[in-house]
C-alpha cells in the first residue's frame, strides 16, 4: 500500500508540475468568489462547480479552496435519492457505515474503518457549525439521527481525516455537518407518511421572513411497528428483538442580522440489545426499551471591530437523557449536560490571508438515577458520591491562518490546544495543509492533522459489578492522520482520489476478565490505511450520477489485522433524473458492502468460556438498493391556483435482502441482524406546501 501511495503521490506532483505549463491567465480565485444568487442559479442548472461549504475558517467558500478532504451531499441530491430517516442518507458517504443503528443505543456512526470498542464514537455531528456533543457516553446520538426530519436539511457537509479546529474535541476521524434550510419565504409544508412495518410518519414546516429576521420551524413524527427480528443469543435459545419505535424531533431556528438562536429536542424511543447479549425468562426482561432524549440549544451574536476584523460569541448547550428499561433487573437514567461557550474573531487582512482565533470552554456534568438493588435502594452507578453528580472543563486554545503563497496555492497551518483541568495537563493537536488549484479546475490537498479524543463518562466514572472500573491511569486516545488527494471541480463533473493514512495511539479498548466481568485499558497502537475514490457527474440540468469506492485495511500494536468488524470495501451508485420542468423526480441508488471483517475475540489464551458462540449465520457481502419516485401534481398538471402538492414512493432494500453484522460491543456471540432489513419495504409519502 506505501507503494501505492508513493506512485499516486508522484504522478500527481508530475501531472501538476506539467499542466502548471499549460496555465493561461486566468485569476483562479474568480471562481471562488461568486455572489450566492449566481451560485444558486448555477445550482438550480446543474451545475457542481459551485458547490459549496461552511467548513471554512472564513464562512462560506468553495469545497475545492475548503481545508480538508470534503464531501458535500445537496438538496439536489437529497431529492433526487430521497430517505425515510438519516440513516438512509449517511450510508451514501464516502467509506461510511453505520454499525447496530438500530440495536445499539448510540448508533455508532463510524468512518474509515474505525469501530471503537466502547460506547464512544470518533465522528462529531454538528449542527449548522455547532457541537452534538455528549460527553458520558461519547455519542449516544440515537434522540438525533431517529428524529430529525430530513426534508429540512439543506446539506450535509463532511470532513473524513481529523476535523477542523474549529470545532473543538471529538473530530477524531471525520465530522459531519448537518445544515438546515433557513428559506427567506413565509410558506408552509405538510407531508405524511405511510408505508412498511406499520409506518406512520407527519412532518410540518413552517418559514416566516420579513426584512431581515427569518423564522423558521419544524415537527416531526415517525412510529414504526415491526414484527421483530428472530435469532440466537449466547445462551442458544431462539429470540425476537421487537422493531417497534417511536420518534418525534422539532427544531426551531430564528435568525436577525447579527444574532441567531436555534433549538432542537429530539425523543427516540425502541428496543435495543443490552450489553452482555443475555436476557431473564420473563417477558418483561427480554430486552432493553430504550428512550433516549437530546436538546440541543444554540444561541449566537456575530459583529465587528473593523471592515477586516469579524467576531462572533456563542453559547452551544447538548442535554442528553437516557432511561433503559432493564439494567441489572431494575431502571436507570443517566442524564448529562454539556455547555460550550466560546469566542471566536475572523480576520481578513487581504486577499491572500486570514486568520481565524478564539478560546471556547466546555463544561461536561453527568448523573445516573433510578437504578435500585433488591433491598429498594438507590444504586450510584458513578465513581464518586458527591451527589451523584461529576464534573468536567475542558477549556481550547484554536488558530487557523490560510496564506495564498501565489494565486493558485494555499497553505494552511493551525492547532488546537486542550487543557484538562482535572488532571492540570495540556494537549497540543497541530494541523498542516496544502491545496493547490490551477485554473482548468484541477488541484491537489495534502493534509496532516493530529487529534485528541479525552476518555469518556462512562469510560472514566462509570461502576458496576459486570465492569471493573474505574481505571484511574487510562489515557487520552489521539490521533495522527495523512490526507493527500488528487481532484478536480469542473461545471458538471467533480472527482477525488485519496490516500489516508492513519495512526491512533493509547486506543481505549475493552478486555473481558471473567465471563460477565471486564475493565478497559489503552492498546498501545491502531493502524488504519486506505484509498477513496468519488465522483458526480450532472448532465445538463436533467441526470445526476454518483459514485464512490474506499477500501481500507488496519493493524494494531497486538498484531491483529482487521478485527474491527467493518467491511472493508464500500461501494456507493447513484443515478437521478429530474423533468425539464422539475415536475418529476427520480433515483436508484447501490450501496454494496463487502464482507464484513470478523469480529473474533482478539485476546491471547482465552479462557473457553469467553470465546464466540457460532450460533448465527455468517455475514456475507450485501447491497442495499433504494428507488425514490416523486411527481410535483401542481406542475405536471398546470394547477396554477392549486398549492404545490408532491406524492412521492421510497422503496428500500429492493433485493429483499437478509443481512447479518458481527457483534462488535462483547464479541461473545458471531453475528446479529442488522436493523430491520431482511424484508423489501415501501413508502407512500404526500406533501403539500402552501
Amino acid at each position: 500500500m506505501y507503494n501505492l501511495f508513493r506512485l499516486l503521490f508522484f504522478s500527481i506532483i508530475f501531472f501538476a508540475a506539467n499542466s502548471s505549463l499549460a496555465q493561461d491567465n486566468t485569476d483562479s480565485t474568480s471562481l471562488l468568489q461568486l455572489d450566492l444568487n449566481a451560485m444558486l442559479a448555477e445550482n438550480e442548472s446543474g451545475s457542481l462547480l459551485l458547490q459549496k461549504t461552511s467548513l471554512g475558517s472564513d464562512g462560506e467558500g468553495s469545497v475545492a479552496e475548503a481545508f480538508g478532504i470534503v464531501e458535500v451531499v445537496d438538496k439536489r441530491e437529497i431529492l433526487a435519492f430521497g430517505g425515510n430517516t438519516l440513516s438512509d442518507i449517511l450510508n451514501r458517504l464516502v467509506n461510511f457505515y453505520m454499525a447496530s443503528p438500530s440495536h445499539m443505543f448510540n448508533n455508532q456512526t463510524t468512518m474509515r474503518g474505525d469501530l471503537p470498542d466502547t460506547y464512544s464514537s470518533h465522528v462529531l455531528l454538528l449542527l449548522n457549525g455547532r457541537p452534538l456533543r455528549e460527553s458520558f457516553f461519547g455519542s449516544s446520538d440515537m434522540g438525533f439521527v431517529n428524529t430529525i426530519a430530513i426534508q429540512d436539511i439543506e446539506r450535509i457537509e463532511l470532513i473524513r481525516g481529523t476535523g477542523s479546529v474549529l470545532y473543538g474535541i471529538g473530530s477524531f476521524t471525520a465530522l459531519i455537518n448537518f445544515v438546515m434550510k433557513n428559506d427567506k419565504i413565509t410558506q408552509t409544508s405538510l407531508q405524511t407518511t405511510a408505508g412498511a412495518y406499520r409506518t406512520r410518519g407527519f412532518i410540518g414546516i413552517q418559514s416566516y421572513n420579513k426584512r431581515n429576521f427569518t423564522l423558521h420551524a419544524s415537527t416531526r413524527y415517525y412510529g414504526q411497528e415491526a414484527g421483530g427480528t428472530t435469532f440466537q443469543s449466547i445462551d442458544s435459545v431462539e429470540r425476537t428483538l421487537p422493531q417497534d419505535n417511536q420518534n418525534f424531533g422539532t427544531y426551531i431556528s430564528a435568525e436577525g442580522k447579527k444574532a441567531y438562536a436555534r433549538v432542537f429536542y429530539g425523543i427516540s424511543t425502541a428496543y435495543v440489545l443490552n450489553n452482555m447479549l443475555t436476557w431473564g425468562q420473563g417477558n418483561g426482561d427480554d430486552f432493553d426499551q430504550v428512550r433516549s432524549k437530546r436538546l440541543f440549544v444554540d444561541v449566537g451574536y456575530k459583529g465587528s471591530f473593523s471592515k477586516k476584523w469579524n467576531y462572533s460569541l456563542r453559547n452551544t448547550s447538548n442535554g442528553h437523557s437516557i432511561i433503559f428499561s432493564v439494567f441489572d433487573n431494575k431502571k436507570a437514567k443517566f442524564n448529562s449536560m454539556d455547555n460550550m461557550i466560546d469566542f471566536t474573531n475572523y480576520i481578513k487582512f487581504n486577499k491572500k490571508s486570514t486568520l481565524a482565533f478564539g478560546l471556547s470552554v466546555n463544561n461536561a456534568t453527568w448523573n445516573s438515577k433510578g437504578s435500585l438493588d433488591e433491598n429498594g435502594k438507590e444504586v450510584n452507578l458513578l465513581a464518586k458520591e458527591q451527589d451523584n453528580t461529576l464534573m468536567n472543563t475542558l477549556p481550547i486554545l484554536y488558530g487557523q491562518l490560510d496564506y495564498k503563497l501565489w494565486k493558485r496555492l494555499k497553505l494552511v497551518a493551525a492547532t488546537q490546544v486542550v487543557g484538562e483541568v482535572s488532571e492540570m495537563k495540556l494537549e497540543v493537536a497541530p494541523r498542516l495543509g496544502l491545496i493547490y488549484l490551477q485554473p482548468n479546475g484541477l488541484g491537489i490537498k495534502a493534509i496532516y492533522g493530529k487529534a485528541i479524543m479525552p476518555h469518556t463518562g462512562i469510560e472514566h466514572s462509570y461502576r458496576s459489578p459486570r465492569y471493573l472500573n474505574p481505571t484511574p491511569d487510562l489515557e487520552h486516545e489521539s490521533t495522527q492522520n495523512l490526507d493527500v488527494q488528487f481532484f478536480g471541480q469542473f461545471k458538471t463533473l467533480q472527482f477525488g482520489a485519496t490516500y489516508y493514512n492513519t495512526r491512533q495511539q493509547d486506543v481505549i479498548t475493552r478486555r473481558f476478565l471473567e465471563k460477565d466481568l471486564y475493565t478497559l485499558y489503552n492498546m498501545e497502537w491502531l493502524n488504519i490505511e486506505g484509498i477513496e475514490f468519488e465522483c458526480k457527474a450532472s448532465v445538463g440540468s436533467r441526470f445526476l450520477l454518483c459514485w464512490n469506492f474506499s477500501y481500507f485495511q488496519t493493524k494494531n500494536s497486538e498484531g491483529e489485522r482487521n478485527v474491527t468488524g467493518v467491511p472493508a470495501i464500500t461501494t456507493c451508485a447513484g443515478l437521478g433524473y429530474f423533468s425539464k420542468n422539475k415536475a418529476i423526480q427520480t433515483g436508484i441508488y447501490n450501496v454494496f458492502f463487502t464482507k464484513p471483517y470478523d469480529v473474533a475475540n482478539a485476546q491471547k489464551n482465552i479462557d473457553p468460556s469467553l470465546q464466540r458462540v457460532l450460533v448465527n449465520p455468517v455475514p456475507r457481502p450485501f447491497d442495499l438498493i433504494c428507488i425514490n419516485f416523486a411527481v410535483d401534481i401542481t406542475t405536471a398538471f398546470r394547477m396554477k391556483d392549486w398549492p404545490k402538492t408532491v406524492v412521492s414512493l421510497y422503496g428500500e432494500n429492493i433485493l429483499g435482502t437478509t443481512v447479518w453484522q458481527p457483534e462488535v460491543f462483547n464479541r461473545r456471540i458471531n453475528s446479529i441482524p442488522y436493523q430491520n432489513i431482511g424484508v423489501r419495504a415501501f413508502y407512500l409519502n404526500a406533501a403539500i406546501s402552501f
